[in-house]
């Protein structure tokens, strides 16, 4: 893979430190070790070492995906990588896979979403708030991954303009408000997942779903 303007990749220095840079035609990346021009890095393999003009030594990398998780800028507490990891194997998500978040929050677990659905597949996440939905755009714009998901401003216990998806995940204060919305949502066999962060709030949520055609 050839490094090419306007992509993030990684790079790490002789002292371990790892920095996301966006390469730039005519910018440079400084650091106390020197400075790297992007245009040394454009069009050249990735996984090769680099010099600083000081001599310095750098390793440049396709950033992985957890790379890019734990640099997403947050207005609200994040999911990390390992829940995000159970998340996305219990939703059973890949490519083609069209999936519905509600509770937008700033975005990291909707990157990873769209991060496995691609390039086919589709996320609709919705948020209450104005403010956490145009902070997820910047961060999914950062990472090349916006044109995979629609963010949309509304109230998830209310009806969402989404039919027969795959998955659906709730990180919301009353999950249990939603569970009508969310089994609309889905596709009959869909898969269902909410994260609470309290025991009171699990066995709240387990109880409500017993109203509804959720199983196992």
């Amino acid at each position: 893979h050839l490094a090419r303007a306007g992509e993030r990749v990684l790079v790490i220095t002789e002292s371990r430190k790892r920095y996301l840079v966006r390469l730039e035609h005519g910018a440079q990346f400084h650091t106390h070790l020197g400075i790297i021009a992007h245009d040394d890095l454009i069009g050249q393999p990735l996984g090769r070492e680099v010099l600083s003009h000081l001599g310095h030594r750098c390793v440049v990398v396709r950033p992985s995906i957890h790379d890019l998780l734990m640099r997403v800028k947050r207005r609200s507490q994040i999911i990390y990588p390992k829940e995000i990891g159970m998340i996305l194997l219990k939703l059973d998500l890949a490519d083609g896979r069209r999936v519905v978040e509600a509770g937008t929050g700033s975005g990291a677990l909707t990157t990873a979403m769209a991060w496995a659905v691609r390039p086919t597949g589709h996320v609709y996440s919705f948020d209450i708030r104005e403010d956490m939905l145009a902070a997820a755009k910047r961060n999914l714009v950062a990472n090349n991954l916006s044109s995979y998901v629609t963010l949309q401003q509304a109230d998830a216990s209310q009806p969402l303009p989404v039919r027969d998806a795959d998955a659906m995940f709730l990180d919301v204060r009353e999950p249990q408000d939603c569970l009508a919305s969310a089994c609309a949502a889905l596709a009959p066999g869909g898969f269902f997942g909410a994260l609470v962060p309290t025991t009171n709030q699990v066995s709240e949520l387990l109880q409500a779903m017993r109203a509804h055609p959720l199983t196992d």
